[in-house]
């Protein structure tokens, strides 16, 4: 939430890499757990055909808790979407959904996950277990639209990758963070390095790290905390 004098501080935070100071008194909006929730898996033949699923998604009246987008092994993409409710409105709702991916969209097969094994994927992906030991893994903010683009220029390192929030947000699992890196930078793509070697949490270009600098010094004029 926005302190007293309006400065939206948690945006500066998140990805700060502990730069600007630390929380010691939080409050948070609660909202309701959702009684149930249901996923449905599609798989794309290609990155186009799946890019153009979750656009028609967005402009639909069709509400998901999650939109994920997963690279297969076979050059297909999988599209992820998870919604939660009642459990008695779930069966509909999700068949509309299967309804309107097979009538709008060119998704070649479609899976429904429920329950435990429901349950299970999203511990699994929260978790981040798809990331090998020993590989760093990267947030990268994206757009749907840049998507193509980041998949031409990390072809050649090979990467485990997932794009979550609807397109909205890259992770990449690397070995070579070093190389990464520099194909950030080509493309004009800042990333944050979650898991990794200690020292080096920013990669790729960065945008705004004058203004930046500005906010610090207001918020830690004695530079108690680590240097932008």
């Amino acid at each position: 939430v926005k302190n007293a004098a309006g400065f939206d501080l948690p945006k500066f935070m998140v990805g700060s890499a502990g730069r600007f100071g630390a929380f010691v008194d939080l409050s948070f909006k609660v909202f309701p757990e959702p009684r149930a929730y249901v996923t449905l898996k599609a798989v794309f033949p290609g990155l186009g055909l799946v890019l153009g699923a979750i656009s028609s998604l967005f402009t639909a009246p069709n509400e998901m808790d999650v939109l994920d987008l997963e690279p297969l092994a076979d050059g297909r993409f999988s599209l992820i979407a998870r919604l939660g409710g009642l459990s008695s409105a779930l069966p509909g709702r999700i068949e509309r959904l299967q309804s309107f991916l097979y009538a709008k969209t060119e998704a070649v097969s479609h899976e429904v996950i429920q329950a435990e094994a429901d349950a299970a994927l999203w511990q699994q992906v929260n978790a981040f277990a798809w990331v090998e030991d020993g590989l760093s893994l990267v947030k990268v903010p994206i757009s749907p639209k840049r998507i193509p683009l980041l998949e031409n220029v990390v072809h050649g390192l090979a990467p485990r990758r997932r794009y979550t929030a609807g397109g909205n947000i890259a992770w990449l699992a690397v070995s070579d963070i070093d190389s990464l890196d520099a194909v950030l930078n080509t493309v004009n793509l800042p990333g944050v390095v979650l898991f990794g070697p200690p020292g080096r949490p920013f990669i790729g270009p960065r945008p705004g790290v004058s203004l930046a600098r500005r906010v610090k010094q207001a918020l830690d004029p004695s530079g108690k905390f680590l240097e932008i």
